[in-house]
């Protein structure tokens, strides 16, 4: 059996990097900390693929409920044609309150998967909380199950993640 962390959050010390530019011509819109109202997103959800019906749910409820959701199907329009790289760094980095991250074994190998948790975790040790994430099984992702408090999707159905997303974000307005 896994040892997972279920405990409090512990933001680490503070994060030494370079910043490296990935594209021309891309502008960045970085909102204060003091003014979270000027997110574009209340959450962005990072998933595997395979894991897409599970997190669809979650999402469709939150938007239901009024919750600015970046989840990929919602944005097809806003992503096309778009340089990814530079796109999902923007969003992971600047544009979404927090990341909701769905972890899995398939989670652990994909590319974009990788990408996405590699600029959440940049952004969270800059700035604090901001990963909340989701055990789809009982999958170790080093850095973060063994490190913050997570939910185990297994407790819960997706209406109850998607109201526990909810309240996170109420809490935290």
């Amino acid at each position: 059996m896994q040892n997972h962390n279920k405990g409090i959050i512990v933001n680490g010390g503070t994060f030494h990097a370079s910043v490296v530019s990935i594209g021309e011509g891309s502008t960045i819109n970085i909102p204060s900390d003091e003014d979270t109202s000027r997110y574009d997103y209340d959450a962005a959800f990072s998933f595997a693929g395979e894991d897409r019906s599970f997190v669809e749910m979650i999402a469709r409820e939150l938007k239901e409920k009024g919750i600015k959701v970046f989840y990929d199907e919602f944005e097809e329009v806003s992503i096309w044609g778009q340089d990814l790289f530079v796109y999902l760094d923007n969003l992971y980095a600047y544009r979404a309150a927090f990341c909701v991250m769905f972890i899995s074994e398939i989670y652990l190998k994909k590319a974009w998967c990788n990408y996405e948790h590699n600029v959440a975790m940049k952004r969270q040790y800059e700035k604090g909380e901001y990963i909340l994430p989701v055990c789809l099984d009982q999958t170790v992702l080093p850095g973060i199950t063994d490190r913050y408090g997570y939910l185990d999707a297994k407790s819960y159905s997706p209406i109850q993640l998607a109201e526990a997303i909810r309240m996170k974000l109420w809490k935290n307005r």
